[in-house]
């Protein structure tokens, strides 16, 4: 009777483990396709998130807040052109306008929460300018200077592109010295004086902290004129704070 009893007891732990295996291999699939469902939707929840970020910062663009930039291209001080009717009557002439700018800028964005692709700030920036040399029989004229701009500022993304378009308007500290010779003599003259100036441009944001940018910038000032003085003499237009042109193009970076 012990030996039918063991028995019993054998054939049912045989057939309890069985039937453990045999559920386990039924359920296990089951586990492994919720396990991978889950996952999938996971992943499909992040990708549409990260698609809604992006497509936000596309949208608002550059991060608002400090920023700072340089941009170099061409540009420099304008003299008074010579007329066709004298240049006839001169030896000698000859116009070297500059050719090279630099522009550093450091400045500051606010944004809005009801027009996110709007921002305003305002900006600050020393504007280096290459010499313009004006040269008329013996005679030569040198203008050196540089500019300090303090510019309010418009950022206008343009929703979904990561484009942006640009606009700057203010005053400028201008610092104008000019160097005279001919006749053996030579003198100068520096002159300082505040301007009006602007600015428009076309950028792209790659992040919400980094862009590139195109920009024209003016500075309206009075042209020089050294041909109708055409003497060693300051009276005149001679000594003119001259407008300054440009056309640049550089990067900014966006702190935050």
């Amino acid at each position: 009777m012990n030996k039918h009893f063991y028995t019993v007891v054998c054939v049912s732990i045989a057939a309890s483990l069985g039937l453990l295996n045999i559920t386990y291999a039924a359920n296990a699939p089951v586990n492994a396709t919720a396990d991978t469902a889950a996952q999938a939707k996971t992943a499909k929840v992040s990708g549409v998130a990260a698609a809604n970020t992006a497509s936000q910062n596309k949208t608002e663009g550059a991060v608002a807040g400090p920023y700072f930039g340089i941009n170099v291209g061409s540009g420099g001080m304008y003299v008074t052109y010579i007329p066709d009717s004298t240049k006839d009557t001169i030896a000698y002439y000859d116009t070297q306008k500059g050719g090279f700018t630099v522009y550093g800028y450091v400045g500051y964005l606010w944004s809005f929460s009801k027009m996110p692709s709007l921002k305003l700030g305002l900006e600050g920036g020393y504007n280096y300018i290459q010499d313009t040399t004006y040269i008329l029989n013996e005679q030569k004229w040198v203008y050196s200077g540089y500019a300090i701009n303090l510019f309010g500022v418009v950022h206008y993304n343009i929703a979904g592109s990561g484009f942006f378009l640009l606009g700057k308007a203010g005053v400028a500290f201008v610092s104008q010295n000019l160097e005279m010779t001919g006749y053996g003599d030579s003198k100068s003259d520096l002159r300082q004086k505040f301007l009006p100036a602007v600015g428009a441009g076309l950028g792209y944001d790659f992040t919400k902290n980094f862009e590139a940018n195109i920009t024209v910038t003016h500075i309206q000032g009075t042209r020089a004129d050294p041909v109708s003085y055409g003497n060693t003499s300051l009276s005149g237009g001679v000594n003119n704070v001259m407008p300054i042109n440009a056309v640049t193009i550089g990067a900014a970076y966006h702190l935050g």
